[in-house]
């Protein structure tokens, strides 16, 4: 998918293409971890939403400012 969007120009071209999917994924597989294993220590609790709503906004848009 993100080869087709780098073709297609929706994306910029990232350095590499199978590192940045990989890291689009890793932040799921962080989620399930953290959950499952430190949701209990966490007073705040761990909104899952929330983190990967953050994560994609950064992984779209960077943090630079626009």
């Amino acid at each position: 998918m993100l080869e087709r969007g780098v073709k297609q120009g929706d994306f910029p071209a990232p350095s590499n293409v199978a590192v940045a999917a990989k890291l689009a994924m890793a932040p799921l597989m962080h989620a399930v971890i953290a959950r499952r294993a430190f949701a209990a220590c966490m007073p705040e609790g761990f909104d899952v939403g929330s983190y990967l709503n953050t994560h994609i906004d950064l992984y779209l848009h960077g943090i630079a400012k626009p």
